[in-house]
């Protein structure tokens, strides 16, 4: 069967980029205590940002990209198989992060004379997909989280059951709401690697996508309204934590509204767009500027998450070198991060995905995946 494009989850999921970008540069760069980030810039004075109120809620970026990463996943498993779907995940993957952390490598070395011994361990960390820092930029925290649900929605693929990814999206749900009960009623909280790995910390949101994927798929069950309203309701409390582990939380207010209406928002677009998509589709066609615009942004989205703190930085730091005013220089520190990106994803990491995809297929001789799969199915069968 064939699947619509989403051409709308491509703009969702650049601005969702933009607000982390916007979060970084426009936020953490001041903030004195993020010590790690204020060394990628050089000359800019800590202290309150003057577009505070913009920049401070960015972070809210990466709960809307794993929600729209539970979306997509789940959405690409249909007729696919164990290989395939690995071969694809890892395609997407490693091109990025060659690329872009050979141009953060640069940075280090070239603009704040880091040494190159340092690099080696976090580069490596970074390729493994390591639960734990540090890595080659700080943003890298998410790529193992995204790899532990990949893995996760992988065992589905492999066991043939895919039609069920309700008991997925629910298991999540269930661990990542004892843990969120459990911080509420006894203050209790894992490393944040664990609780990252495991589904603990950022797991809803994934639920929150499988089920709006399974929603919008036609799957008639009452599960995924379970699971979404539930999602919701946690990601309450889970964002109330962000905040306090930003120093951002006010008790004059509820701090905690502005992010979570934010997400809010944001996978009302993302559902809008889900179910507005032939008639995007058709407006595309009668478009494709549009398209073309749309589809460039959402592979820009990737490398510009990556690269926009050394990048940006980099670019501020010239800037601020040159005389030009600090606040300027942060703004178009992030506008050149996009250019960048672009570059990266439509001529760098095509090549390099064919050449990893082809190396894959190579190595599937020696892999017997199909054998595993072809086991769990007979297994499964004589148990039913």
């Amino acid at each position: 069967m064939k699947r619509d494009p989403i051409y709308g989850l491509d703009f969702i999921r650049f601005s969702a980029a933009c607000a982390v970008v916007f979060w970084h540069l426009g936020y953490r760069f001041f903030d004195g205590d993020a010590t790690r980030i204020r060394k990628m810039i050089d000359g800019l004075p800590p202290g309150t940002p003057p577009f505070t109120d913009w920049t401070q809620w960015g972070w809210i970026g990466v709960q809307i990209f794993f929600a729209i990463s539970g979306f997509i996943i789940t959405y690409s498993t249909h007729d696919t198989s164990p290989w395939n779907f690995f071969e694809r995940r890892i395609g997407r993957l490693i091109p990025g992060i060659i690329i872009c952390s050979i141009i953060i490598i640069g940075i280090d070395i070239y603009i704040w004379d880091l040494p190159i011994h340092g690099e080696v361990g976090k580069l490596a960390r970074s390729f493994a997909f390591y639960p734990s820092g540090p890595w080659i930029a700080p943003q890298y925290w998410t790529l193992p989280v995204e790899v532990a649900f990949y893995g996760l929605v992988w065992l589905f693929v492999l066991i043939n059951r895919t039609d069920r990814m309700e008991w997925l999206a629910l298991g999540i749900l269930v661990i990542s709401g004892l843990y969120w009960t459990a911080n509420i009623l006894f203050g209790f909280s894992l490393r944040a690697d664990i609780a990252n790995i495991f589904m603990l910390n950022y797991g809803i949101y994934f639920s929150f996508g499988i089920a709006l994927s399974l929603i919008t798929s036609g799957k008639k069950s009452c599960y995924p309204y379970i699971i979404m309203a539930f999602s919701s309701l946690i990601a309450i409390r889970q964002i109330q934590y962000s905040l306090k582990k930003y120093g951002l939380d006010d008790p004059n207010y509820i701090s905690w509204s502005i992010p979570y209406l934010i997400w809010v928002f944001s996978v009302g677009a993302i559902f809008i767009s889900i179910i507005k998509r032939r008639a995007f589709s058709k407006f595309v066609d009668k478009n494709p500027v549009v398209g073309k615009v749309s589809r460039t942004l959402g592979l820009a989205t990737y490398p510009l998450y990556l690269i926009h703190i050394h990048v940006g930085g980099a670019a501020a730091t010239g800037l601020i070198r040159s005389v030009v005013n600090p606040i300027i220089a942060v703004i178009l520190g992030g506008i050149i991060c996009v250019p960048f990106s672009i570059i990266t994803a439509i001529y760098g990491e095509p090549p390099l995905r064919r050449l990893v995809v082809s190396s894959l297929r190579r190595a599937r001789n020696f892999v017997p995946l199909e054998r595993i799969k072809s086991l769990s199915q007979s297994s499964g069968t004589r148990h039913l």
